[in-house]
């Protein structure tokens, strides 16, 4: 299943299929936190029913966009359109409101864009913003990815940053050569070619939603969560996703508001706010825990709490006996082995969830989410291996 759009971390889509294999058509599968839509294009193929929920306004976007039939003709002719009226009127308008009228946003833009990138990008926006009557919303979405998928890349693209598509974004030029309209023609060509070799069987449910939260999911309304829960000192993934999105109509000031609340993030509470007989239970099996700074144990203090929100929610919208499906990527902080899955492990026993099967999936070296850091060594550690573990909900006992 190749992507629609650079993503730092997929899960795997082999991993989905043995759990979707077992789904009948009635079947309701949850992802709470849905990311690239992996899942959820898995389960639009089987034709399984599907609900897919994030706080990542991109992988909103992306997920939806991966997850709907589309009319080419429809896209290429909206992409013309577009790109005649950038380069025609474009090119000296005024940049988009989100943009001029906050301060924080317009110098963001101005330090990783070059002047001729920005006019360029710009005209595309207002491009498509201009033909939002003519064409529905699966088109248009369309046309936004493929202006991310130009800003989000690995090496040089419409910004003065390298590595974005790995959340690790660092300006690399001053100046940039990029032709704007040319590379929104093949960014929308290249989704285009994807899209056409995947089947739609049955169109998912994609909204925005904090799995802490999920107050748009009825009680007892899924019968299977397939997730991949961030780990402790996760991906950043707004830390790049936030170089396209302030294109995207967001406000930089919005944005990281969002990004300092995301699950994972490096941000510490107090002990007396998290359930006490849970925290004694992560010590105990992982004592080293206790060696680390202060701000470091309450950044774990505040990922249990998190993954205890998460597992009272699960229960909430769980049919009794039904399945909980989680691939959980294990951290090193400090150089302090954090297992991230036995956390979520003790959380969801909390909450009635009973472990049934777990393995170790080794990541191949050339599948590795993220590059190696050979000095700090830090990602290296903790992105060897992930754990796929199985539960069924039993309900509290």
């Amino acid at each position: 299943m190749k992507s629609i759009h650079p993503f730092p971390a997929r899960m795997a889509p082999d991993i989905i299929d043995q759990f979707l294999a077992q789904a009948s058509p009635d079947t309701i599968v949850l992802d709470p936190m849905c990311g690239s839509g992996t899942v959820l294009r898995k389960a639009a193929q089987f034709g399984v029913n599907s609900i897919g929920l994030d706080t990542d306004p991109l992988a909103i976007l992306m997920t939806r966009v991966a997850t709907r039939s589309v009319d080419s003709k429809k896209v290429l002719e909206a992409m013309g359109r577009v790109v005649e009226y950038g380069r025609r009127y474009g090119l000296q308008a005024n940049l988009i409101p989100s943009i001029d009228k906050c301060d924080e946003t317009k110098g963001f833009v101005q330090f990783w864009f070059a002047k001729k990138q920005v006019n360029e990008i710009n005209a595309i926006v207002r491009g498509i913003s201009n033909q939002g009557k003519n064409y529905s919303a699966s088109v248009l979405d369309l046309l936004k990815l493929a202006v991310s998928k130009i800003i989000i890349t690995k090496g040089p693209g419409a910004s003065l940053a390298g590595d974005v598509s790995h959340s690790r974004p660092h300006r690399i030029m001053t100046k940039n050569r990029f032709d704007v309209f040319d590379g929104f023609e093949r960014a929308v060509n290249s989704i285009l070619k994807i899209l056409s070799t995947v089947e739609v069987k049955r169109k998912p449910q994609v909204r925005f939603g904090d799995v802490r939260k999920l107050k748009s999911v009825k009680p007892g309304q899924i019968d299977m969560i397939v997730t991949s829960p961030p780990y402790l000192n996760a991906i950043d993934y707004l830390r790049g996703h936030k170089l396209s999105l302030v294109w995207l109509g967001h406000r930089l000031p919005d944005i990281m508001s969002l990004r300092a609340t995301n699950v994972g993030a490096e941000r510490s509470m107090e002990l007396s706010s998290i359930n006490q007989e849970t925290w004694f239970k992560v010590v105990a099996i992982c004592p080293q825990i206790a060696e680390l700074p202060q701000k470091r144990i309450g950044m774990i203090h505040r990922y249990v709490n998190d993954i205890r929100k998460m597992h009272r929610q699960f229960s909430r919208v769980l049919k009794k006996n039904g399945k909980l499906h989680a691939v959980v990527g294990n951290s090193t902080l400090h150089d302090v082995y954090v297992p991230n899955s036995e956390i979520f492990r003790i959380c969801g026993e909390e909450f009635g969830f009973s472990l049934i099967e777990e393995s170790v999936r080794e990541i191949p070296a050339n599948k590795r989410y993220l590059p190696t850091v050979s000095a700090a060594g830090e990602l290296e550690k903790r992105m060897r291996h992930e754990v796929v573990q199985s539960f069924s909900f039993v309900g509290p006992q």
